[in-house]
């Protein structure tokens, strides 16, 4: 059972009290009590403080139990983890910002993973609402897919539109995602019908026999939640391809406005695959990983290491609807569609995950600090070496996409011209990327430095995060043993 509605949040107030109200009455409507808590990122001095919405909240919802944590309770809580023996900087670079990164969501799940260990939580970004609507077109029947991509794609050219084209519907949002949180994927296709006979492919044999959900998705209508949108033309489901491709509105449409419905079109079972905001839901009765603390993309970097280092541990995405509405502005950075590509500091970290995922199954007693020694290898090696790493695997993940890009143009049939000349494009661009001598160099890490010195502090940054791996389960084991954690309630 979800005990947790967790709200991340930095600097927006008025965009917290909106979420946190949208959410708290869906659970109300419905007979459920969980606590709120408000995770509060704020640097005192540069942005407001959450803690008087937290305040109204309580006075408003006197029926839950509202706690809150910002900068000071975060403080105390490393304090007495620290006096407690385990190591000062890794609790800093976990929590807070040593590196002056400036964008710490990844810090702030981190305070929300060890404020609900032991529970099932929901965690929220402030942007979002729990204003529930069914995607289009969609089907309930249970689907069991491997790693990629189980959303359709929808495009519009305004939030309005968007909202129309979704279907109405009203329901218990925690109960859509209990429906899978915790349970055994034998189970859950048991209960859909589904006979072992079915099972014609490894994976699906595979979750049958090891597999538990211990991640829970519903899709999204609004803002994408994406930074780029290289995404859409590599997006290889038929519906949304067509949805793409039918004229050069529909291309322009999609490639310049961020209005998306971005949904499963059936509840369904993976074995792994990217987590993509505002809300989701952990079943945290064992072992996660950490999320990366810095820099943008610390969700699907937390699902690329929980599919590295927990084979057995599976996701499903339910095929219902939240809303995503973040402040007027936002737009594509247009990479690899209208400029070069480059390599962002996620994408690094989560192919070096997965270079010798294979070895995390070797120790069945620390897979996830084995991980760790892993990446703080990489952070001892010489940089020259590093580098060459590095670009290795930028290089491969490159030729991915540009080999994706070549696949569909070849299925592209009957699609308008412009489609095709986009495909051709961004293969274009890619390629002509590959041929920079910086586009290994994460983009995020630039800023102020040399080519060497931003490579050296992506290098830091990796080790940094495999130190946080290998201190991780120790860190768990020690919270959930404490009554007392990082908020207050209020």
């Amino acid at each position: 059972m979800i005990t947790a509605l967790g709200f991340t949040t930095r600097g927006r107030p008025e965009l917290l009290a909106r979420c946190v109200r949208s959410y708290v009455d869906n659970a109300r409507m419905y007979g459920r009590r969980p606590r709120v808590i408000i995770m509060d990122d704020h640097v005192p001095g540069e942005q407001p403080s959450a803690r008087a919405v937290a305040e109204q909240i309580g006075r408003e919802y006197p029926d839950f139990a509202v706690w809150y944590a910002g900068c000071d309770e975060k403080r105390r809580f490393a304090a007495r983890v620290v006096a407690a023996g385990l190591p000062a900087d890794v609790l800093e670079y976990a929590l807070f910002d040593p590196e002056r990164a400036g964008y710490t969501l990844g810090a702030n799940r981190n305070a929300l993973q060890l404020e609900t260990l032991g529970e099932q939580a929901m965690y929220i970004d402030d942007d979002s609402l729990a204003a529930l609507s069914r995607p289009p077109v969609w089907d309930d029947s249970l689907v069991l897919v491997g790693p990629g991509t189980t959303q359709e794609y929808w495009f519009f050219d305004d939030h309005a539109a968007a909202l129309s084209a979704t279907r109405p519907g009203s329901a218990c949002l925690l109960s859509l995602h209990e429906a899978y949180l915790g349970r055994s994927c034998r189970e859950i296709m048991e209960a859909a019908g589904m006979s072992a006979e079915a099972d014609d492919a490894y994976w699906a044999r595979y979750m049958r026999r090891q597999s538990v959900v211990r991640v829970t998705q519903n899709g999204v209508v609004g803002d994408s939640c994406m930074y780029s949108n290289i995404g859409h033309l590599l997006h290889g489901k038929d519906g949304t391809r067509a949805r793409l491709s039918g004229s050069a509105d529909d291309l322009e449409r999609a490639m310049s406005s961020r209005e998306i419905i971005r949904a499963p079109t059936h509840p369904t079972l993976r074995m792994g695959g990217l987590l993509i905001g505002p809300n989701y839901a952990c079943d945290q009765s064992t072992l996660l990983p950490p999320y990366m603390p810095v820099y943008r993309s610390s969700d699907s970097t937390f699902s690329s290491a929980l599919s590295a280092v927990f084979p057995t541990h599976a996701f499903a995405d339910v095929p219902w609807l939240v809303e995503h509405a973040p402040e007027p502005g936002r737009g594509y950075h247009g990479r690899g569609y209208s400029e070069p590509w480059h390599a962002s500091i996620g994408e690094v970290v989560r192919g070096l995950l997965f270079v010798s995922s294979a070895s995390a199954y070797h120790s069945f007693t620390d897979p996830l600090g084995e991980k760790g020694r892993t990446l703080v290898g990489y952070g001892a090696l010489p940089l020259a070496e590093f580098t060459r790493i590095v670009t290795q695997l930028i290089d491969e993940m490159v030729q991915i996409k540009i080999d994706r890009l070549d696949r569909l143009r070849g299925l592209a049939g009957a699609a308008h011209p412009r489609y095709v000349q986009a495909l051709a494009r961004s293969a274009g661009l890619l390629t002509d990327s590959l041929k920079d001598p910086l586009h290994a160099v994460p983009v995020e890490v630039r800023r102020g430095r040399t080519p060497a010195e931003a490579l050296a502090h992506t290098q830091r940054l990796v080790a940094r995060f495999g130190e946080l791996m290998q201190l991780w389960p120790t860190l768990d084991a020690q919270v959930r043993r404490e009554e007392r954690r990082l908020a207050v309630r209020v």
